[in-house]
């Protein structure tokens, strides 16, 4: 029997929604099928050569033996803390008890990646709704299932990474996370680094909870791992390093592959024609067998177009080197581990470009209204006027969404930034601050010109010029709020042509393309909008030869997408990085190599990389490529 009325009694009525029960149950079973979609691709990426067998110490809890009697424990209701050190195996034991559980509980059971919770800005509640439609919902469901799910306490949260949460705010999230499971009564999981105590422990996140602490993994096991399914060009080699493990617990082999990352790192690098046998005899102290393979696994993933340039892998396209230097730089600049489209923009010296550009224009528009005055000024307008339109039909889309209720199912492309209450298509203070700054530069432009010697009014007759200045300005913002309110009103009733807007895209490979499809829509609707205005303003105020103006739309139209579409953004700056070398233009594919070939994992519609000691040693200088 599902309830029409779904709410914590000991929240208000911000988590009470009428539903339908028919619609109720619709939703959570479509919610339960994602749980398991999404559970199996996440241990299958984790473990695409095997799993291993992880132990663990557990001194308070000695019945828990293996991975069934903790999925027994938790879904019975019970918490589990899973402590380990760094390339311990807790990821990928907490994925494989996401399946377990799911087994053995009505609730849907998630895994939560910590690592990517702005806890500075974003509450709790609000981060797992987020997480829900990105990473596991997709933008499909009917409803907004996932701030359902979760005030009727049908989520048992399984959280990942307590450790990587900025130190300065792990005590905040710590009583955030205790006061959301005391609230609800839930049964949870988390994992961490073994604590140093005080309240920003994991122990404070999770009390009375069960601790189980992992161990290293054995030579028998690991040498299981390493010839399962192994090549057998490679067969003998991984003979003697499981030999060597055994005979020899103390050796460096032995040390460094009893870690799960290590291990798989191990067997991902060594395939014909390398020899496993090396790593016996090449190294002395585990530490620089463990910088070896941490160093040689993007070679591993880009070495494909060398063994084999037919066999249709999206890493054949690319070089190694080339591989090292763009995973580098992603490395160092990726915000909170994510690896999405959208942060693009945030790379690229953006302010400072703007300001150049703005001074440029400036002194080509100043001396092109002395050497054409009749097309030079209504050239401005149309910069103007697709800087104001850009910005208001971005205004009017999200009220005109807005209005229509809040929809779940679009998550949009702002994860480092989400607040309560927040829209997915942006804020009002936001327009009116990005507006600002448009308006600032177009300033600058003008001043320049002036100063060039244009003259205030660019040679123009004073009606004619505050009518292309109304034009640009009062016109095009009403055009813009009018254009964005219907297109906001056509695509809600349109859910065909809706679903194909990068907003709704869980894929972060989709997002680029369906995103690229919307600012094609916003093109077409502005190209036909400027140039109907050009032309009116030009049958009443210009002579006959500025008719050639027109040829400014297109720029006028590159405006706007700059305002409104995140594409357009994305393309600009990828353009600056792929010249200076920083990244590749084929930039999907390089991520779709990077995601197959484990360096990178899907979260939502966004990568994240595989593991922080990865991705500290891909950010470091290799002195090949200098």
């Amino acid at each position: 029997m599902y309830p029409t009325q779904i709410g914590d009694n000991n929240e208000q009525n911000n988590n009470t929604f009428n539903i339908a029960p028919s619609v109720y149950e619709q939703a959570l079973d479509h919610l339960r099928s994602m749980g398991v979609e999404v559970a199996a691709e996440q241990v299958t990426s984790l473990t695409p050569l095997g799993a291993l067998i992880v132990p663990w110490e557990h001194p308070d809890a000695p019945a828990l033996v293996d991975e069934n009697d903790l999925s027994c424990f938790v879904a019975e209701g019970g918490r589990l803390l899973i402590l380990g050190a760094s390339q311990s195996g807790k990821t990928t034991l907490a994925s494989q008890l996401v399946q377990l559980i799911g087994e053995r509980t009505d609730r849907q059971v998630v895994l939560f990646p910590l690592t990517a919770w702005d806890v500075a800005r974003v509450s709790l509640k609000d981060w797992l709704a987020d997480h829900l439609r990105t990473g596991l919902l997709h933008g499909r469901e009917e409803g907004d299932v996932a701030t359902w799910s979760l005030a009727d306490s049908k989520i048992l949260p399984v959280f990942d990474g307590f450790d990587e949460i900025d130190p300065g705010f792990r005590d905040r999230a710590a009583a955030a996370i205790r006061h959301y499971l005391n609230a609800k009564h839930l049964p949870a999981v988390l994992t961490s680094i073994p604590p140093h105590g005080g309240a920003a422990s994991p122990e404070a996140a999770l009390d009375r909870a069960a601790v189980i602490t992992l161990t290293a993994v054995g030579a028998a096991e690991v040498g299981r791992y390493l010839l399962e399914d192994a090549p057998p060009e490679t067969i003998a080699g991984w003979h003697v390093v499981a030999e060597r493990m055994t005979t020899d617990p103390t050796s460096p082999v032995s040390v460094a592959l009893s870690s799960p990352l290590m291990a798989w790192l191990a067997k991902s690098i060594y395939v014909a024609p390398r020899d496993p046998a090396d790593l016996v005899a090449l190294f002395t102290t585990p530490e620089q067998l463990e910088e070896h393979l941490l160093s040689r696994l993007v070679d591993a993933v880009f070495d494909k177009q060398d063994a084999n340039p037919h066999d249709g892998s999206p890493a054949r396209t690319f070089t190694r080197r080339d591989a090292r230097r763009w995973l580098r730089f992603l490395a160092v600049h990726a915000d909170r581990n994510i690896v999405a489209f959208w942060e693009l923009p945030r790379y690229t010296p953006a302010r400072a470009a703007g300001l150049t550009l703005s001074v440029l224009a400036g002194a080509f528009f100043g001396w092109f209204a002395r050497t054409v005055p009749a097309v030079a000024a209504p050239v401005f307008y149309l910069l103007l006027t697709g800087l104001f339109f850009g910005y208001t039909f971005a205004r009017g889309y999200s009220s005109g969404r807005a209005a229509g209720g809040d929809d779940p199912r679009r998550h949009g492309y702002v994860i480092r930034s989400l607040a309560a209450g927040r829209p997915t298509d942006g804020s009002a203070g936001e327009h009116i601050r990005s507006l600002a700054k448009g308006v600032l530069l177009a300033s600058i432009t003008y001043g320049t010109a002036v100063l060039v010697g244009a003259g205030w009014r660019w040679g123009q007759p004073v009606a004619s010029f505050w009518a292309g200045l109304a034009m640009a300005t009062g016109l095009a913002t009403l055009a813009g709020i009018l254009g964005g309110r219907v297109a906001a009103v056509w695509l809600r009733q349109d859910t065909k042509l809706d679903s194909g807007t990068g907003a709704r895209a869980g894929d972060p490979v989709l997002a680029i393309s369906n995103d690229r499809r919307s600012g094609g829509g916003m093109a077409k609707l502005a190209l036909v909008l400027f140039t109907l205005g050009y032309l009116i303003y030009w049958w009443f105020w210009l002579p006959p030869v500025a008719l050639s103006g027109l040829v400014a739309v297109p720029i006028a139209v590159m405006i706007t997408l700059l305002c409104w579409n995140t594409w357009t953004r994305y393309i600009c700056a990828l353009l600056w990085l792929s010249v200076r070398g920083r990244l590749p233009w084929r930039m999907p594919d390089f991520l779709h190599a990077c995601h197959s070939g484990g360096l990178l994992r899907r979260s939502g519609n966004y990568f994240e990389f595989r593991h922080r000691r990865l991705r500290a040693q891909l950010s470091l200088v290799d002195t090949n490529d200098r």
